[in-house]
């Protein structure tokens, strides 16, 4: 088997097609199957991180024994698309999907594709595939981010725009930390990214698991000021649509006050009712 290993590395180091080609053609095991190092990568796996779509291709059409799995993953939990999403291989990618791998296969964390592709900012390839495919956009990874979490980190102002526009979105879906997409956007500064989470209605009275607002986690002085009056402003339309709400009082006491009011209510007609 070591010998298998390395033909096949020596012959995928080469870049030479007909040496790989030969080279798969004389394991005296099905090479797709080979794990080829410590992480289990198999030739198909390291064909993605190389961005060689014909290599992806020849090893998708070759008459294998049995049929190839091309969600096949390593030890990481990565399949072939998850490798080439990772390493940014954008024709790797289209040539994978067009093959019939599955985008929404998730790795060792919960990701899928479309979490990869946005996080290495690659935009239009996001756009494309949570347009075509009948996906969950609000879909969390195991740390509770979102792709709409990548687009604000990102800057990925058109992901974003498109992502808000869905009737689908939870505009704020949090992560297991308790920061939502405007959080992210507030952390890294980016004016642009607030103005359209804020015209998608994004909530700024939020508060992070460390009790932190929108405001509070920017160093940027005009954010800041700017998050602040939105904040502001939310609090007062808050405060005129609950009337039972004192000033200063969180929403859980709003609930809790809410609830009690109709209680008293009963409490003193059955007082009035007596006295009569």
């Amino acid at each position: 088997m070591s010998d298998v290993k390395e033909k096949l590395l020596q012959s995928l180091a080469s870049r030479d097609i007909n040496e790989i080609i030969d080279a798969i053609a004389s394991s005296p095991t099905p090479a797709i199957a080979v794990a080829l190092d410590d992480e289990h990568n198999t030739i198909l796996h390291l064909a993605a991180k190389q961005g060689n779509v014909v290599l992806i291709k020849h090893l998708v059409g070759y008459d294998w024994p049995t049929p190839i799995d091309l969600n096949i993953q390593n030890e990481n939990g990565f399949s072939p698309l998850h490798v080439a999403a990772i390493e940014e291989h954008t024709e790797a990618i289209e040539a994978l999907l067009s093959c019939g791998a599955n985008p929404l296969s998730k790795d060792g964390h919960g990701r899928t594709v479309i979490h990869w592709v946005a996080e290495k900012g690659l935009e239009d390839i996001t756009i494309r595939m949570l347009s075509n495919l009948n996906t969950d956009v609000n879909t969390p990874d195991l740390f509770g981010r979102t792709v709409l979490h990548w687009a604000a980190k990102r800057k990925l102002q058109k992901l974003a725009s498109y992502i808000c526009s869905r009737p689908d979105v939870n505009i704020n879906a949090t992560t297991n930390g308790g920061e939502t997409a405007l959080h992210w956007a507030s952390l890294e500064k980016s004016r642009d990214m607030i103005d359209i989470l804020l015209r998608a209605n994004a909530d700024t009275l939020i508060r992070n698991h460390n009790g932190q607002t929108v405001a509070d986690v920017t160093c940027d002085a005009a954010v800041k000021t700017l998050l602040e009056e939105k904040m502001k402003e939310a609090q007062e339309k808050r405060d005129k649509e609950d009337p039972y709400k004192v000033k200063g009082e969180s929403s859980a006491s709003t609930a809790f006050v809410k609830e009690v009011k109709p209680q008293q209510a009963a409490k003193k007609m059955k007082i009035t009712l007596k006295k009569k």
